[in-house]
């Protein structure tokens, strides 16, 4: 739709419209109080031509803006001077033919809308209530041993970008054929070797620590256990804090985070490789955890529960353990239409992230076989924080995600205190936050985040 295309300077808000979705009878799925809405035209409706639909938040139609507010804003949306948000009042109530909504409509400075229709009123912005802030600890300034990262990035070239409403991600693919490995081999990943019964996750103890978990390899493999990565049962849910490469035939000791606070009783002897965590949490928990090395006054876990807090209210997601995984679940049944539309390119060893011009974030691996092992839970996560933001965004462009390689390389410092095999960098400036692990010349993950 041409709104994705609207440049920076239209992203003026001028105006904000209560109106109505229309022909609620002709379309079963559901719309919440509350939910937020996207607006896609339909210049193909064979009943007007300036049709513009409206879906929910996991894409599904529920109907169609009145036909006299479509008629006036479509032409500048086609035109790509408008762009459409949509949500519905909290009270809104949905009568089988019409639902109350609240319509913003982004422009140049000073656009003028003309004279307004029947069926659309202007309506007073309403205060945003500002959330807890949560603790926020300096960047660590790395001062320790670069790492040439170059040779690996160099060997990478972006492929197109995919797009939907406010989300793109730019697969990153190897231009040669184990150009990532070296003179190394891909390891296996941690779910994998679970899957297969060549590992197990235990709690460290009976008693068990917040901060540790055990990883038994029981193969005859290292075993590959990813920043990011969920681990849910046992005492209550954990996220890997840095990647790090488990040795075989032994029992190595897992530095994790809490992402459920209000649990600590056993659910399952063993844990399993569930959700993964949200951008937002990595970004938080990579610099509180390098503030923390550092010595500063930081908890990096109470900055972890602070940031799975803010997921759960903005899933609008009440878990009686307060658990990450809760909202996780909650937003992967509403991610249909990123899901859709956003797809993991074959080859792709990697992506890169964005919205509009900010990059988000990147996760890459040693090949495209680990990256598609591990796509439907990662993706997931980068849906679900997309998915709450209201605002639609324009394609995020390549130049940015090449700006954003280069101040990763440039960012990249050794990590002597990284457990188990290979070599831990960490990604620190006062941009970026992130880590990632070599292994006899693989670079085995790379996860970086904007600050």
């Amino acid at each position: 739709m041409p709104r994705e295309s609207l440049p920076p300077e239209g992203n003026h808000l001028v105006a904000e419209v209560a109106t109505e979705i229309v022909g609620r009878r002709y379309f079963p799925a559901a719309v919440a109080p509350g939910e937020p809405v996207h607006l896609v035209r339909e210049p193909g409706n064979p009943h007007d031509p300036w049709a513009v639909l409206v879906e929910n938040r996991s894409g599904e139609p529920v109907g169609h803006l009145r036909r006299e507010v479509a008629g006036w804003l479509a032409p500048g949306v086609d035109a790509g001077t408008l762009r459409l948000a949509g949500r519905l009042p909290r009270s809104a109530e949905d009568d089988g033919f019409a639902v109350p909504l609240y319509l913003r409509v982004y422009g140049p400075p000073g656009h003028d809308l003309g004279e307004w229709p029947a069926g659309a009123r202007s309506r007073t912005p309403q205060p945003v209530r500002p959330r807890r802030p949560a603790p926020k600890p300096r960047p660590r300034r790395t001062g320790g041993t670069p790492v040439d990262l170059k040779p690996f990035l160099d060997g990478l070239e972006l492929g197109p970008p995919a797009h939907h409403r406010n989300l793109t991600l730019i697969p990153l693919l190897a231009r040669e054929k184990a150009a990532l490995e070296k003179a190394g081999k891909v390891p296996v990943l941690l779910s994998e070797a679970l899957a297969a019964g060549r590992a197990r996750v235990e709690e460290v103890s009976e008693g068990g620590s917040v901060a540790s978990l055990a990883v038994v390899n029981a193969g005859a493999e290292p075993i590959l256990v990813p920043e990011g990565e969920i681990l849910v049962g046992a005492k209550q849910n954990r996220v890997v804090n840095l990647t790090v490469l488990v040795a075989p035939g032994g029992r190595f000791v897992l530095p994790v985070s809490c992402v459920e606070r209000g649990r600590w009783s056993y659910l399952s002897r063993h844990f399993a490789a569930g959700a993964w965590a949200s951008p937002r949490v990595r970004r938080r928990k990579h610099e509180a955890l390098f503030a923390e090395r550092a010595g500063a006054r930081v908890s990096a876990q109470s900055v972890v529960w602070a940031a799975v807090d803010e997921e759960l209210t903005a899933h609008a997601v009440a878990s009686p353990t307060a658990s990450f995984v809760d909202g996780f679940e909650a937003a992967r049944r509403r991610n249909g239409a990123y899901r859709r539309r956003l797809k993991l390119p074959a080859g792709a060893c990697g992506v890169i992230a964005g919205k509009g011009e900010q990059v988000l974030g990147i996760d890459l691996f040693a090949a495209p076989e680990s990256l598609a092992a591990l796509w439907e839970r990662l993706s997931e996560a980068y849906f679900a924080e997309a998915a709450v933001e209201e605002e639609s965004a324009p394609p995020t462009p390549p130049e940015k995600a090449r700006e954003f390689l280069a101040a990763v390389a440039g960012a990249a410092r050794r990590d002597p205190e990284r457990p188990g095999l290979g070599e831990g960098f960490d990604v620190s400036s006062p941009a970026l936050a992130g880590s990632g692990l070599l292994w006899e010349g693989t670079l085995c993950h790379l996860a970086a985040f904007s600050l």
